[in-house]
């Protein structure tokens, strides 16, 4: 990691006051070769949306930095940010209005594809990105673009992270003392049944489960890894799936294991372990631990270092527990930038993305700001919000993205964390298991009417039958019922006959 270089410049910048620089957020900087072309960079935040003059303050630091130290490059950042809840409503919005979109985090690779968002990246990496293939090859993989392939080209970029991202309970250390909870004996979901009996004995009401974000349970994610589920890509709604390594793709909403799981939660819901509007309450885990109301979640996290990470964010000890192991597919590099089809500057869009990939002041100060303002050094490699300031008062941050943009080895870490927590996340992408499948990549253009279809069924059903707020007895039937009618069966059908044509080519 280069801090010093990185901290040279910030200094020297200050100390110029910026000049010869001109620029200012959202319009761009002046560089040596004129005029930068400016990139729209839409990121979902899951902090609190920065006021417009905030975003333009960082943007106005990372246009300065990059007129000044890769002229070559002639680019400007224009940040967009919105929440989990609106983001990819809102890229879908901007692309179909002709606003301005050049590089997005990808909501879901083989739908973004299939519905014609994405730019081929081929030619833009070979001669734009090689730093970024670089830095993806040293902490990812050796084929760091296998998973983001699809009929032969390359469609998205990798955020540079620990993709094996195990199964982890996350709990309030100080409820689990004062309710008397032997976190030892748990070591699976059934196994937290008995605590929660124990947390709801001191305390009716704290929330003994909440779901890490609106509609989820995690359930899917656990099912998943129990599984040995490979998704083929459809991380989002589960249509066609592989278990156990075996070439068969199934309905995995036809599985017993499916329907236990969704009995279970629901048994949960009706003995108070839920919140009752579990499927749809925005008021999530995060939100309730900072309030010393919610017992525990379970999460994907890489490394050993979730709870750390949430006790920075809520004020609360929150520690945490692998419960499952991790397959590795091609939807595990779930997480990827890519180039708009609709953008009219694909060659500054992927210069900008190979900087923020490999460079650490840029990389930084998009997450946490201007140093000594939105955040301070604690030492040369964590950081911590100003004295009196917080996640929610602090001007800007996106800190908690810092798993959906650039290379976590350059990112600087939350107080409390280990920095060795990175090698064991490079460590765990080289050994940790792969499927079968791993480069398989779907095409559903033939079948994005059915898999459109597909999604609108499981958004009406899966979140509360995954959260217990429906009867599995009930739901499960007329949930297959609209699944046969949304056209399952030919996704299967499609998933099988292209899984079999990649075997039949390994």
């Amino acid at each position: 990691m280069n801090k010093r270089v990185a901290a040279f410049f910030l200094a020297a910048l200050t100390s110029l006051g910026l000049a010869g620089c001109g620029s200012t957020g959202g319009t761009g900087a002046q560089g040596t070769a004129g005029k930068a072309e400016e990139v729209s960079l839409y990121c979902v935040s899951f902090n609190n949306i920065p006021a417009e003059t905030e975003t333009a303050r960082v943007e106005a630091a990372m246009n300065d930095y990059l007129a000044k130290t890769y002229p070559e490059d002639n680019v400007a950042i224009d940040i967009k940010l919105f929440g989990p809840a609106e983001y990819a409503q809102k890229v879908t919005l901007a692309m179909q209005s002709g606003d301005k979109v050049d590089c997005f985090l990808i909501n879901d690779l083989v739908d973004d594809h299939a519905s014609d968002k994405l730019y081929p990246l081929d030619e833009l990496i070979q001669n734009y990105g090689q730093d970024l293939t670089e830095i993806l090859k040293k902490d990812l993989d050796e084929d760091p673009y296998k998973a983001v392939t699809i009929d032969g080209q390359i469609w998205g970029v990798p955020v540079n992270k620990g993709v094996v991202l195990h199964d982890t309970l996350l709990y309030d250390k100080e409820i689990a003392e004062a309710a008397g909870v032997d976190i030892d004996a748990i070591t699976c979901l059934e196994d937290l049944e008995t605590a929660f009996e124990k947390v709801k004995a001191y305390d009716d009401s704290i929330v003994c489960y909440a779901p890490l974000n609106q509609g989820d349970s995690s359930v899917m994610m656990m099912l998943r890894d129990e599984m040995k589920m490979d998704v083929l890509n459809d991380r989002l709604y589960y249509a066609g799936v592989t278990v156990n390594n075996e070439p068969e793709v199934i309905n995995i909403f036809e599985t017993e294991e499916f329907k236990e799981k969704c009995e279970l939660m629901y048994r949960w819901n009706q003995a108070g372990y839920l919140q009752d509007d579990a499927a749809t309450t925005t008021s999530t885990a995060p939100e309730l631990f900072r309030a010393g109301r919610a017992f525990c979640t379970i999460g994907g996290y890489g490394g050993d270092s979730a709870g750390a990470i949430i006790t920075a964010s809520t004020g609360r000890t929150i520690e945490s527990k692998i419960l499952y192991d991790f397959l590795v597919s091609s939807a595990s590099i779930s997480v990827d930038f890519g180039i708009a089809s609709t953008s009219k500057v694909p060659e500054a869009a992927m210069k900008l993305l190979n900087r923020l990939w490999t460079d650490e002041y840029l990389l930084n100060t998009f997450l946490y700001g201007i140093e000594g303002e939105d955040y301070v050094k604690v030492d040369e490699d964590h950081w911590a919000y100003p004295d009196g300031k917080d996640a929610s008062t602090v001007g800007y941050t996106a800190a908690l993205c810092t798993g959906v943009i650039g290379s976590e080895s350059l990112q600087y870490q939350t107080v409390g964390t280990d920095v060795s927590d990175l090698e064991l996340k490079v460590q765990h992408n080289k050994e940790t298991e792969r499927s079968a499948f791993y480069g398989f990549q779907f095409n559903g253009t033939k079948v994005k009417n059915e898999m459109s279809a597909i999604a609108n069924v499981y958004k009406q059903y899966v979140p509360g039958l995954i959260c217990g707020t429906v009867n599995p007895d009930e739901a499960i039937p007329e949930f297959l019922e609209a699944l046969k009618a949304a056209g399952i069966d030919t996704v299967i059908q499609a998933k099988q006959e292209q899984l079999d044509a990649w075997l039949a080519q390994q």
